[in-house]
């Protein structure tokens, strides 16, 4: 009898244990859920909703959260997550009570929303369809004055148009806010054979910017891309003077590494 006595108690105590452990499960997933959802009702209303190319703002307590698509009625609540075991249907029906009466407002779109249209990235050719006839006329007068020069071609990206004579760059086209800017290379002349010749690259020369505007604008423009190509016509000079002279000096060298090495006459 005491061995019965024994063996029930153990097991009674085992069953009680198990129930504590199983009912602590439980408390511990509802205090999650609550708390999530009471950390999503805490969140301070300013929406931004992307649809296509619209975007949404809603203004509210000076901050904002974004969301992924307009909300007119209520967001939907995320699902609980599914329990590793069954769950009592009265647990079930108390943690919907719970998670219902914290469930925090909806979020809707009204007067104090502000809507912002979405910037799409065109291409050169797109803008340049979008300009006025002024402004496309300064730069087609601009570009043509440029490809006349010798030797000069012209290299088009998706977002820019590239002026070269050989190499080196002239002008570089792009436009921005509906105006041209033309960007022209005029470095120092020393500090640009300086920095070729040590092959430094942490030196950066900002290019000359020009916003074509007006016609005096575009006068400007031009003797800019003058003054450019002279210099970059003195610079193919000295560089290609600069390649024969050390080719000059390696000859030189290589001529007098052979006469020392020749035999003497006794």
């Amino acid at each position: 009898m005491d061995m019965n006595a024994m063996f029930i108690a153990f097991v009674v105590v085992f069953a009680v244990i198990l129930v504590g452990v199983f009912v602590l499960w439980i408390v511990d997933t509802n205090a999650r859920a609550r708390n999530r959802d009471r950390n999503e009702s805490k969140r301070v209303q300013r929406t931004v909703v992307l649809e296509e190319d619209d975007v949404y703002l809603h203004v509210c307590g000076g901050a904002i959260e974004v969301i992924d698509a307009p909300a007119p009625a209520a967001q939907p609540v995320p699902e609980p997550e599914p329990a590793p075991e069954p769950v009592p249907a009265e647990v079930q029906e108390e943690a919907a009570a719970a998670e219902a009466a914290e469930e925090p407002a909806p979020i809707e779109l009204n007067e104090d929303s502000v809507v912002f249209q979405a910037s799409q990235k065109l291409s050169f050719i797109e803008k340049y369809a979008t300009l006025t006839p002024e402004d496309r006329a300064r730069y087609d007068e601009l570009a043509a004055y440029v490809l006349a020069k010798p030797g000069c071609k012209r290299l088009e990206s998706t977002d820019a148009i590239t002026f070269k004579c050989k190499s080196d760059k002239i002008m570089r086209a792009t436009i921005r806010r509906d105006t041209v800017t033309v960007s022209f290379m005029l470095p120092n002349t020393e500090l640009d054979r300086f920095v070729r010749q040590r092959g430094i690259k942490k030196i950066k020369i900002v290019p000359v910017a020009i916003r074509l505007e007006t016609d005096e604008d575009l006068i400007l423009a031009k003797q800019t891309a003058d003054l450019t190509m002279d210099h970059i016509l003195e610079e193919q000079q000295y560089r290609k003077e600069r390649r024969n002279e050390l080719r000059r000096q390696s000859r030189l060298a290589k001529e007098a590494e052979k006469g020392s090495g020749a035999p003497s006459a006794d």
